[in-house]
């Protein structure tokens, strides 16, 4: 899915969104991705990064339910 979203973008483009962490609860999930930060900064190697901040603690979700949170917040430039 990166490679498609890296090649929809076209100069001056940008991504905006959040990647889940290794850490989070919900790493768990095989139908989900979670990445080590080293791998976000993999990733994000074709943009220029605008703004990136990992954010990582105990929570709830949005129905209520305990969570550990651990997610990279980025905007990236192409």
């Amino acid at each position: 899915m990166w490679s498609k979203i890296v090649a929809a973008l076209g100069v001056g483009g940008r991504f905006c969104g959040q990647l889940f962490g290794d850490r989070d609860s919900w790493a768990v999930y095989p139908n989900m991705s979670h990445h080590t930060r080293t791998q976000v900064e993999e990733l994000l190697q074709p943009f220029k990064i605008e703004w990136f901040q990992e954010e990582e603690h105990p929570g709830k979700t949005a129905l209520g339910e305990q969570k550990y949170w651990h997610i990279f917040h980025i905007v990236a430039g192409k």
